[in-house]
């Protein structure tokens, strides 16, 4: 005959048997509601267990951040036995974050991943070790939770395949992480040699925009030397230097406009403000020039008698010669 419970152990068994019950029935909200109200009348390592198990499931990223906090403390303040439980939870919560981390096929998301399955390696390491040394105290720990209870929310494998289970997550782990870091690798590889590409693209385009600054710069060359000799026959040396002063100056003023309009890095402060005074000198030294031209005396040497360079017909002057 079972001793009679008092109300108080009744009352505890059935706030573990709702929660449990409500568990499987995947209601986690309620179930964490009635394992809470369990704990305050007495707290068992399972318990903490359970509960951590039960706020991950319920993808609530608050309730799960709990959960970590949780199995921190578990494997702080419990025994080795209770330990080894808490490592084989965190291992697998590490893989499960860095397997979401990693699918967002960013630099910054396999960073993250690799640290996560390096943390878990280290996890079912220590996890194996605690195994080896208090097998027989982690089994007796399996054991002495209700048998009702672990038929309704069966989390606990037998030994064997928990520990089975430890050494596939931990081969899963090292493959993960090794294929991550070859992805990252490539990733990196990738982005340098679209920087090279780009960097490439830029030297080849600057280098065309040269040969056409300097196409342009040697046609105008040979515009200006062949106005000049024309300019120096026809006028004095005097306006001839001042013409082509001013040629030069606009030829200057048309290709530093021109460098600044296909080559943005070259629009300097400095670039800006050469090219405003050469303006402002052509701007107001063409109307000083056409002044001087205007007050500048013709001497009769340079004056032309039309009447000198007039042709004369000869049957005009048979003419003449005739009526004499």
């Amino acid at each position: 005959m079972e001793p009679k419970l008092s109300g108080q152990e009744e009352q505890f068994q059935n706030l573990e048997r709702d929660a449990f019950r409500f568990a499987a029935e995947g209601k986690f909200g309620r179930a964490l509601e009635k394992l809470d109200m369990a704990m305050k009348l007495k707290t068992l390592w399972y318990h903490v267990f359970y509960k951590v198990v039960w706020l991950y499931s319920t993808n609530d990223t608050n309730k799960q951040n709990d959960a970590a906090k949780l199995i921190d403390d578990a494997v702080i303040n419990f025994e080795k036995e209770e330990q080894f439980y808490f490592l084989c939870l965190r291992a697998e919560f590490r893989f499960k974050l860095a397997i979401k981390a990693a699918a967002t096929a960013t630099l910054s998301g396999i960073d993250n991943a690799v640290k996560q399955l390096q943390l878990a390696f280290s996890e079912t390491d220590r996890a194996q070790y605690l195994l080896l040394q208090n097998k027989i105290k982690v089994d007796e720990l399996r054991k002495n939770i209700p048998e009702d209870l672990r038929n309704t929310f069966p989390v606990f494998l037998n030994l064997d395949d928990l520990s089975g289970h430890l050494r596939t997550l931990h081969s899963s782990i090292e493959v993960i992480r090794h294929s991550l870091l070859l992805f990252k690798l490539m990733a990196e590889t990738e982005k340098r040699v679209n920087a090279e590409i780009e960097a490439t693209k830029s030297r080849i385009e600057s280098e065309r925009v040269r040969t056409i600054e300097l196409l342009g710069i040697f046609t105008a060359i040979f515009a200006f030397i062949f106005a000049g000799v024309q300019i120096f026959t026809r006028v004095s040396l005097l306006e001839g230097l001042v013409l082509q002063s001013g040629m030069a100056l606009v030829m200057i003023i048309f290709f530093l406009g021109f460098h600044m309009v296909i080559e943005p890095k070259a629009r300097t402060a400095l670039l800006k403000g050469t090219l405003i005074v050469l303006l402002l000198g052509l701007l107001f030294g063409l109307p000083l020039y056409a002044k001087y031209l205007q007050d500048t005396p013709i001497t009769k040497s340079e004056m032309v008698n039309p009447v000198q360079h007039q042709r004369v017909e000869p049957n005009i002057i048979q003419d003449v010669n005739n009526k004499k």
